[in-house]
């Protein structure tokens, strides 16, 4: 299921949540994640394994729903998953969490392999070898992002100026600059309907393989007319209607529902 989340005006949830946001999707993880990376480079004979990299920084998570969002908008999206997680006892997976190490890992690399010229607290990198780790980072970055989007149950997108364009400032409805939200966009749209195992349903799923300069734009046209739309409303509204009984994402389809059946 997919969300198009706006509660940017929110104040309680932005000032009463982060901590507990930061807690638990961000410090946890960021502890399991230092401890093992250096055991992917082979530092005496220059090599990294790739697919240990990639399963190192994804293997300890578990999570309920995806968060897509601005870089710009971390502290929101780490503040709605600490809401989810005292309110809900819901685990989100916040996407920027594994874009810092891939900044820092990509910095590193660069540092310890890529300097070609050294002056008082700067250095020239080569251009090439720096594309070259770019491309195998981003890639794994991209395809251990995708698997994530499949174990996750739903999809929170934050729906910010930060993320997407507002039409009266580029004429285009539903753009993005950012490669990252347009790329889980596409995947989310592309990724079969999966039946909770607490259904009784076999699970499904469908198998699958930044800094910008501000004078250049390169804008992406993302699809978000099958996501439904989350306020302030619907979290109190949600908060209201929990019950024991009942699956905590189970009650934000039942009041979030729109004529179609969840899983058509």
């Amino acid at each position: 299921m997919k969300f198009k989340v706006d509660v940017t005006d929110d104040k309680d949830i932005i000032g009463n949540y982060y901590e507990c946001g930061q807690e638990n999707n961000f410090t946890e993880y960021k502890k399991k994640i230092k401890e093992k990376l250096d055991s992917c480079i082979n530092y005496q004979k220059n090599y990294i394994d790739g697919n240990k990299l990639e399963k190192i920084l994804f293997k300890e998570i578990e999570a309920d729903v995806f968060i897509s969002h601005s870089h710009i908008d971390e502290n929101l999206a780490i503040a709605i998953s600490g809401w989810l997680y005292k309110e809900m006892g819901l685990t989100a997976f916040v996407d920027s969490c594994v874009w810092d190490y891939v900044e820092e890992y990509l910095d590193e690399l660069n540092n310890r392999y890529n300097i070609i010229k050294r002056e008082y607290k700067h250095q020239t990198y080569g251009y090439r070898k720096a594309n070259y780790f770019a491309s195998h980072l981003y890639l794994m970055l991209n395809s251990a992002l995708n698997h994530m989007l499949d174990k996750t149950e739903c999809l929170w997108f934050i729906n910010t100026e930060n993320s997407v364009i507002p039409l009266d400032k580029i004429g285009k409805p539903d753009q993005t600059i950012s490669p990252w939200i347009y790329s889980e966009i596409v995947m989310a749209n592309t990724l079969r309907k999966k039946i909770p195992e607490r259904y009784g349903y076999e699970k499904r799923s469908l198998e699958h393989a930044s800094k910008l300069n501000e004078s250049v734009l390169i804008t992406h046209q993302i699809e978000m007319e099958n996501f439904r739309e989350v306020d302030s409303s619907i979290f109190l509204d949600w908060k209201r209607n929990k019950n024991s009984e009942e699956h905590a994402l189970d009650t934000l389809y039942r009041i979030t529902k729109k004529e179609e059946k969840f899983y058509e």
